[in-house]
Protein backbone atom coordinates (compact mmCIF):
# COMPACT_ATOMS: atom_id res chain seq x y z
CA UNK A 1 0.00 0.00 0.00
CA UNK A 2 1.34 3.39 -0.98
CA UNK A 3 -0.31 5.77 1.46
CA UNK A 4 -0.80 8.76 -0.82
CA UNK A 5 -2.13 6.70 -3.76
CA UNK A 6 -4.56 4.76 -1.60
CA UNK A 7 -5.76 7.77 0.37
CA UNK A 8 -6.18 10.16 -2.57
CA UNK A 9 -8.10 7.45 -4.45
CA UNK A 10 -10.25 6.83 -1.39
CA UNK A 11 -11.62 10.39 -1.51
CA UNK A 12 -13.63 9.51 -4.61
CA UNK A 13 -14.87 6.35 -2.93
CA UNK A 14 -15.94 8.23 0.19
CA UNK A 15 -17.80 10.80 -1.90
CA UNK A 16 -19.62 8.00 -3.72
CA UNK A 17 -20.77 6.54 -0.41
CA UNK A 18 -20.51 2.99 -1.76
CA UNK A 19 -19.88 0.55 1.06
CA UNK A 20 -17.16 -1.39 -0.78
CA UNK A 21 -15.07 1.79 -1.09
CA UNK A 22 -15.70 2.80 2.50
CA UNK A 23 -14.51 -0.62 3.66
CA UNK A 24 -11.33 -0.37 1.58
CA UNK A 25 -10.61 3.05 3.07
CA UNK A 26 -11.09 1.65 6.58
CA UNK A 27 -8.66 -1.21 5.83
CA UNK A 28 -6.12 1.25 4.45
CA UNK A 29 -6.38 3.51 7.49
CA UNK A 30 -6.05 0.53 9.84
CA UNK A 31 -2.98 -0.75 7.99
CA UNK A 32 -1.27 2.64 8.12
CA UNK A 33 -2.28 3.46 11.69
CA UNK A 34 -1.02 0.13 13.01
CA UNK A 35 2.41 0.92 11.58
CA UNK A 36 2.61 4.57 12.60
CA UNK A 37 6.03 5.49 13.95
CA UNK A 38 6.63 6.27 17.62
CA UNK A 39 7.10 9.94 16.70
CA UNK A 40 3.77 10.02 14.83
CA UNK A 41 4.79 9.69 11.18
CA UNK A 42 2.45 7.73 8.91
CA UNK A 43 4.36 5.29 6.65
CA UNK A 44 4.74 6.09 3.00
CA UNK A 45 4.60 2.43 2.00
CA UNK A 46 3.52 -0.81 3.67
CA UNK A 47 4.13 -4.20 2.04
CA UNK A 48 2.82 -7.14 4.06
CA UNK A 49 1.16 -9.15 1.31
CA UNK A 50 3.73 -11.72 0.16
CA UNK A 51 4.77 -14.08 3.00
CA UNK A 52 8.00 -15.11 1.23
CA UNK A 53 9.21 -11.52 0.98
CA UNK A 54 10.66 -9.50 3.88
CA UNK A 55 7.99 -7.17 5.22
CA UNK A 56 8.55 -3.55 4.32
CA UNK A 57 7.47 -0.45 6.18
CA UNK A 58 8.96 2.67 4.58
CA UNK A 59 8.86 6.14 6.08
CA UNK A 60 10.39 9.44 4.95
CA UNK A 61 7.47 11.10 3.13
CA UNK A 62 5.83 14.22 4.55
CA UNK A 63 2.69 13.93 2.44
CA UNK A 64 1.67 10.46 3.68
CA UNK A 65 0.86 11.87 7.12
CA UNK A 66 -0.97 14.80 5.55
CA UNK A 67 -3.22 12.66 3.37
CA UNK A 68 -4.03 10.46 6.39
CA UNK A 69 -5.22 13.54 8.28
CA UNK A 70 -7.04 15.11 5.31
CA UNK A 71 -8.97 12.01 4.27
CA UNK A 72 -10.05 11.41 7.85
CA UNK A 73 -11.40 14.96 8.04
CA UNK A 74 -13.43 14.47 4.85
CA UNK A 75 -14.63 11.06 6.03
CA UNK A 76 -15.95 12.70 9.20
CA UNK A 77 -18.11 14.92 6.98
CA UNK A 78 -19.13 12.26 4.46
CA UNK A 79 -19.74 9.06 6.44
CA UNK A 80 -19.69 10.18 10.08
CA UNK A 81 -16.91 10.59 12.62
CA UNK A 82 -14.39 7.76 12.83
CA UNK A 83 -13.07 8.14 16.35
CA UNK A 84 -10.77 5.11 16.11
CA UNK A 85 -8.38 7.12 13.90
CA UNK A 86 -8.54 10.40 15.81
CA UNK A 87 -5.58 9.78 18.11
CA UNK A 88 -3.37 8.65 15.21
CA UNK A 89 -4.28 11.81 13.26
CA UNK A 90 -3.48 14.02 16.26
CA UNK A 91 -0.15 12.22 16.68
CA UNK A 92 0.60 12.74 12.98
CA UNK A 93 -0.10 16.46 13.33
CA UNK A 94 2.41 16.67 16.17
CA UNK A 95 5.01 15.02 13.93
CA UNK A 96 4.19 17.44 11.10
CA UNK A 97 4.57 20.46 13.38
CA UNK A 98 7.98 19.11 14.39
CA UNK A 99 9.14 19.35 10.76
CA UNK A 100 9.12 23.16 11.11
CA UNK A 101 12.60 23.36 12.60
CA UNK A 102 12.93 27.09 11.87
CA UNK A 103 9.51 27.75 13.44
CA UNK A 104 8.54 30.01 10.56
CA UNK A 105 5.22 28.26 9.96
CA UNK A 106 6.23 25.93 7.14
CA UNK A 107 7.14 22.26 7.02
CA UNK A 108 10.67 21.64 5.76
CA UNK A 109 11.59 18.53 3.83
CA UNK A 110 14.46 16.80 2.08
CA UNK A 111 14.58 16.08 -1.64
CA UNK A 112 12.47 13.17 -2.90
CA UNK A 113 10.25 13.01 0.19
CA UNK A 114 6.88 13.52 -1.48
CA UNK A 115 5.24 12.18 -4.64
CA UNK A 116 7.66 14.14 -6.85
CA UNK A 117 10.51 11.85 -5.91
CA UNK A 118 12.52 12.53 -9.08
CA UNK A 119 12.39 16.32 -8.67
CA UNK A 120 14.81 18.24 -6.49
CA UNK A 121 12.27 20.14 -4.40
CA UNK A 122 13.58 20.83 -0.92
CA UNK A 123 13.14 23.04 2.09
CA UNK A 124 9.85 24.92 1.91
CA UNK A 125 7.86 22.97 -0.69
CA UNK A 126 4.56 24.36 -1.97
CA UNK A 127 2.72 21.06 -2.44
CA UNK A 128 3.39 19.82 1.09
CA UNK A 129 2.67 23.12 2.78
CA UNK A 130 -0.61 23.70 0.93
CA UNK A 131 -1.71 20.28 2.24
CA UNK A 132 -0.53 21.32 5.71
CA UNK A 133 -2.68 24.46 5.47
CA UNK A 134 -5.66 22.33 4.42
CA UNK A 135 -5.15 19.85 7.25
CA UNK A 136 -5.01 22.63 9.84
CA UNK A 137 -8.15 24.29 8.49
CA UNK A 138 -10.07 21.00 8.34
CA UNK A 139 -9.29 20.38 12.00
CA UNK A 140 -10.23 23.90 13.05
CA UNK A 141 -6.74 25.17 13.90
CA UNK A 142 -7.48 28.43 12.11
CA UNK A 143 -4.77 30.47 13.85
CA UNK A 144 -1.97 28.13 12.75
CA UNK A 145 -3.52 27.75 9.28
CA UNK A 146 -3.40 31.55 8.94
CA UNK A 147 0.30 31.53 9.90
CA UNK A 148 0.99 28.87 7.26
CA UNK A 149 -0.89 30.88 4.62
CA UNK A 150 1.13 34.00 5.47
CA UNK A 151 4.40 32.04 5.34
CA UNK A 152 3.53 30.46 1.98
CA UNK A 153 2.78 33.89 0.58
CA UNK A 154 6.01 35.28 1.99
CA UNK A 155 8.29 32.49 0.80
CA UNK A 156 6.61 31.16 -2.34
CA UNK A 157 4.22 33.62 -4.02
CA UNK A 158 5.84 35.46 -6.93
CA UNK A 159 3.76 38.23 -8.48
CA UNK A 160 6.04 38.56 -11.51
CA UNK A 161 5.65 34.89 -12.38
CA UNK A 162 1.98 35.01 -11.49
CA UNK A 163 1.96 31.83 -9.40
CA UNK A 164 3.40 30.12 -6.33
CA UNK A 165 6.94 28.83 -6.75
CA UNK A 166 7.38 25.07 -6.23
CA UNK A 167 9.95 25.45 -3.45
CA UNK A 168 12.30 27.89 -1.76
CA UNK A 169 15.28 27.15 0.45
CA UNK A 170 18.05 29.46 1.63
CA UNK A 171 19.14 31.39 -1.47
CA UNK A 172 17.63 28.87 -3.89
CA UNK A 173 14.15 28.54 -5.34
CA UNK A 174 12.37 26.85 -8.19
CA UNK A 175 10.53 28.79 -10.87
CA UNK A 176 8.75 26.01 -12.78
CA UNK A 177 4.96 25.88 -12.54
CA UNK A 178 3.79 23.11 -10.22
CA UNK A 179 0.29 22.58 -11.60
CA UNK A 180 -0.95 20.25 -8.88
CA UNK A 181 0.30 22.38 -5.99
CA UNK A 182 -1.05 25.63 -7.44
CA UNK A 183 -4.41 23.96 -8.10
CA UNK A 184 -4.50 22.68 -4.51
CA UNK A 185 -3.80 26.25 -3.36
CA UNK A 186 -6.89 27.36 -5.29
CA UNK A 187 -9.09 24.40 -4.31
CA UNK A 188 -8.33 24.63 -0.58
CA UNK A 189 -8.84 28.40 -0.53
CA UNK A 190 -5.25 29.34 0.23
CA UNK A 191 -4.94 31.48 -2.91
CA UNK A 192 -6.94 34.70 -2.70
CA UNK A 193 -9.13 36.00 -5.51
CA UNK A 194 -6.36 37.91 -7.29
CA UNK A 195 -3.89 35.04 -6.97
CA UNK A 196 -6.47 32.59 -8.30
CA UNK A 197 -7.14 34.81 -11.34
CA UNK A 198 -3.38 35.13 -11.93
CA UNK A 199 -2.83 31.36 -11.73
CA UNK A 200 -5.67 30.62 -14.16
CA UNK A 201 -4.41 33.34 -16.49
CA UNK A 202 -0.96 31.70 -16.54
CA UNK A 203 -2.58 28.36 -17.38
CA UNK A 204 -4.67 29.90 -20.18
CA UNK A 205 -1.58 31.52 -21.69
CA UNK A 206 0.58 28.40 -21.48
Amino acid sequence: IYARDALISSLGGLVSGEERYVQQWLKTMDTLMDRQSISGQIPNCVDTFVPSRPRLIAFGAADASLWFVITLAYADQLIGRRLEFRQAASHAMVWLKSQDSHEDGLIEQQEATDWMDLIANRGHVLYTNVLYFAALELYGDIKRAHLVREAINGFLWNAELGYFRPYAWKQEHGEWFDTAANMFAVAFGLADQDQTASIFDYIDRN
